[in-house]
């Protein structure tokens, strides 16, 4: 098979960089190792019918994510070979399951997502989440914003449920070469005491993962020669 043996590992070395577990290429590959069907999402234009129930789905093609629905206690993966725009505010309820977007190419979050009044004191402190799920991309993560303009066009601010992971592929990696986030959002005066971005932990995500969402890293010792 060609394999070669060349690096011994120590016990207690520091981990080193595996391939993403929230990457496109994963769980395309985990789905062929353990038989798990994919559904057809068609691409382009999101069609909220086509999601049905927990599954995985994927889009051949690049995906603009409007109006989507989350069935209560669904547990959905949206699969998107191409570039992933989420244009509208996704909600999911606690404990009412989870939504995983895991895109090979960029992904966007519209400007248009975030606090209702991007200007106003109430709101800009609040951390109310307009996107929950976690969203992934293995390239870039881009937070679509007008930079304030003209020092008046003031973005809002994005409160996000669960977590956004940029070059998902190798995530950890020291030297990111497939991508990163970018934040082109500015909140004008606000930035002085407020974040234009903020990720809350959703813990019961974690609970409800199967596990064809999770890994096993195991660590040995040679206790005698």
């Amino acid at each position: 098979r060609g394999w070669v043996v060349d690096d011994e590992y120590s016990f207690n070395a520091n981990t080193k960089n595996k391939n993403g577990s929230l990457a496109y290429g994963f769980y395309k590959s985990k789905a062929r190792q353990d038989g798990v069907t994919i559904a057809h999402l068609t691409a382009g234009s999101f069609d909220p019918s086509q999601i049905t129930g927990s599954g995985i789905y994927e889009a051949d093609g690049d995906l603009t994510v409007g109006e989507y629905k989350h069935i209560p206690g669904s547990h959905v993966l949206i699969l998107v070979n191409g570039t992933t725009t989420i244009s509208t505010p996704i909600s999911i309820p606690v404990s009412q399951g989870f939504l995983i977007v895991a895109s090979k190419g960029d992904l966007i979050i519209d400007r248009s997502i975030g606090t209702s009044d991007p200007i106003n004191e109430t709101t800009l402190s609040s951390t109310s989440t307009q996107l929950d799920g976690y969203y992934s991309s293995e390239k870039n993560i881009i937070l679509d914003g007008s930079g304030c303009k003209m020092g008046a066009d003031s973005d809002r601010r994005l409160n996000i449920g669960g977590a956004i992971i940029a070059n998902a592929a190798k995530p950890l990696a020291v030297s990111v070469t497939g991508g990163r986030i970018i934040n082109n959002r500015v909140l004008c005066n606000g930035n002085a005491t407020h974040p234009t971005l903020y990720v809350a932990t959703r813990t019961d995500f974690l609970t409800q993962l199967t596990d064809f969402y999770k890994t096993t890293y195991t660590k040995w010792q040679e206790v005698r020669p």
